[in-house]
């Protein structure tokens, strides 16, 4: 799909319904560009928790009234830092691009890139589309003269079909959201301590304006389930940790009901840091992952800048040091 405007006319897939490819969207709508932007589940399915919030200061607040509090320190105020929900930030930009461009939504597996058979240059992308049940579907081409492969920890799967991709993994979390009888209040914790059988743990508690409050942490190092985020698996002990974790930090936490127990993997590249530009060797290929926990906080300045060199306009931020050439071949 295409719109003329800043940016000209030229197809683009954004392979990736998650907050990186949604704000991708987002300014190349800006631009005068529309996105098809392909997810496995709807959109708005992110993996962090949240931008970081305030960080447990002094005097500790009333509802963290847990006993064994050694020390605290603040991160920050109200005018420093914020919070925000992840599905909700996906699902604005995404209609937003939505509403400024055109930008389409499509429910299905990439499975290939088809190039040019002289410049190797982008030509279109294979897509299993997903039925209403959530079936596969038949595989059919997307034309596209831009592709964005932002697919998180499962960007890695592109060196299938782009060899040059850059290898990705993943950390798996669990979290839950909690109800409590009653509000907690606004801060967000960010814990350290030592459990009673021996294990250090550094459990988060993002209480949220609708009276809910998140809790994750208990990162693992597992093997990703190679069909994609709709294979990862909820473990119910996990789940049930951070329940008793949060329920011993705070008493008004304690039994509270579980409005959602879920699971992700934090997108990793081998160096730590993200990796952001175009693909080398690919022309019309770009790369946006690898934002372990800071995906929610860094999304917005990355698809800004992944839009504006699809786009081919002047970069607004300097992401060099984030270029996918220092990984590929690897």
């Amino acid at each position: 799909m295409a719109s003329s405007g800043g940016g000209g006319s030229k197809r683009v897939v954004i392979c990736g319904g998650g907050v990186i490819g949604a704000a991708t969207a987002f300014y190349l709508a800006k631009l005068g560009l529309s996105a098809t932007v392909t997810a496995t589940a709807a959109a708005a399915a992110p993996a962090g928790g949240g931008a970081p919030g305030a960080r447990l200061g002094a005097p500790l607040p009333a509802w963290l009234d847990g006993r064994g509090v050694l020390a605290s320190s603040a991160l920050g105020s109200t005018a420093s830092t914020a919070q925000v929900h992840p599905a909700r930030l996906t699902a604005a930009l995404m209609a937003a691009a939505e509403r400024q461009a055109g930008a389409a939504l499509l429910l299905g597996t990439v499975v290939g890139v088809r190039r040019d058979d002289g410049s190797g240059a982008v030509r279109g992308v294979r897509v299993r589309r997903w039925g209403q049940e959530g079936e596969e579907g038949e595989e059919e081409e997307l034309a596209a003269d831009a592709v964005v492969l932002a697919m998180g920890p499962w960007t890695g799967a592109a060196r299938a079909w782009l060899p040059g991709a850059p290898a990705t993994a993943g950390q798996k979390y669990h979290s839950v959201v909690l109800r409590p009888a009653a509000p907690v209040g606004g801060t967000c914790v960010f814990t350290s301590f030592r459990t009673a059988d021996g294990r250090s743990v550094e459990p988060e508690l993002y209480p949220r304006p609708d009276g809910t409050v998140y809790v994750c942490g208990e990162p693992q190092a597992l093997p990703m389930p190679p069909e994609g985020p709709a294979a990862v698996t909820v473990e119910r002990a996990r789940c049930e940790a951070l329940q008793a974790v949060a329920g011993a930090l705070a008493s008004g936490l304690a039994g509270a009901p579980v409005e959602a127990a879920q699971a992700c993997y934090l997108p990793l590249c081998d160096d730590g840091l993200p990796a952001i530009g175009p693909l080398p060797g690919v022309p019309g290929a770009f790369v946006a992952t690898g934002h372990g926990c800071w995906g929610i906080l860094n999304a917005p300045a990355t698809g800004r800048a992944v839009a504006e060199m699809v786009a081919g306009a002047a970069l607004t931020l300097d992401v060099s040091a984030f270029d996918p050439a220092r990984l590929c071949g690897r």
